[in-house]
């Protein structure tokens, strides 16, 4: 979380991709470094142990989420519908020119 902020801070899109297993610990970790609407986009836990085919339909599952967040923004980052259980701690608001604002 804190290579996204980083990134974030100096204008660079940026989207942590982690296992939601780590839900909780990502929340904590994107307010402790200012930055609670960090984007961020789980895949199904746990990845460790699984299958390199898995391992890949994971990584295929959360691929549009990711490009999305990089172009949109942290809102972006949460799919309406979709098999990656995305989320972010916080959310993002649209600018009045429709563009999305960056977390920090």
């Amino acid at each position: 979380m804190q290579d996204v902020a980083f990134f974030e801070a100096h204008g660079l899109p940026a989207v942590a991709l982690l296992s939601s297993g780590f839900k909780k610990q990502a929340a904590f970790e994107a307010s402790r470094v200012g930055c609670p609407s960090l984007a961020t986009i789980f895949v199904p836990h746990p990845i460790s142990n699984c299958a390199p085919g898995e391992v890949a339909a994971k990584a295929d599952a959360a691929f549009e989420a990711l490009l999305a967040a990089l172009e949109h923004g942290p809102a972006a980052a949460v799919p309406a519908a979709a098999p990656v259980a995305g989320g972010n701690a916080g959310g993002s608001e649209a600018a009045a020119d429709g563009a999305v604002e960056r977390a920090c």
